[in-house]
């Protein structure tokens, strides 16, 4: 994680591609956060040591929630919320770090990181509004856990 840059990297990718994305404003503040109170690691676990495995966060969302989720129903949630805010589907791609090979005029377009900035912040502020945290209305739905810590 490149927090001068504001620039994730990940590297162990399913397609086998180095994927790079742009951290918006609230998750920079929050990892930057992170880091100052966990030290070595941003992501790290009770005992300090690196933190890798999302099954951990999948059982904490279920036992405060009593809902189950995948790392593939956050990326469709994800591109979802991207289309709705009519964000270009090259864009999306990007992001997703899907290849487009069977696309020949995605070929022509060439993308940065920073390219992808000013969406990557309409998508998380798209989330902080739905979720509330920003100018939004949260509605306790029942049955839920009323507590999150």
């Amino acid at each position: 994680m490149d927090l001068d840059a504001k620039i994730l990297t990940v590297t162990d990718t399913k397609n086998h591609l180095t994927h790079k994305l742009p951290l918006p404003d609230y998750l920079f503040d929050l990892l930057l956060e992170r880091k100052e109170k966990s030290g070595k690691y941003v992501l790290s676990g009770p005992d300090g040591t690196r933190f890798s495995a999302f099954r951990y966060a999948q059982a904490r969302i279920k036992a405060l929630t009593g809902i189950e989720v995948s790392p593939h129903d956050l990326r469709r949630t994800f591109a979802t919320a991207a289309s709705r805010l009519s964000i270009s589907a090259y864009a999306v791609k990007m992001l997703l770090n899907h290849k487009g090979s069977n696309d020949v005029t995605g070929g022509y377009i060439q993308l940065t990181v920073e390219d992808l900035r000013e969406p990557m912040q309409r998508i998380c502020d798209f989330f902080l509004t739905k979720g509330g945290l920003r100018g939004g209305k949260v509605i306790q739905l029942p049955g839920r856990a009323a507590n999150y810590e």
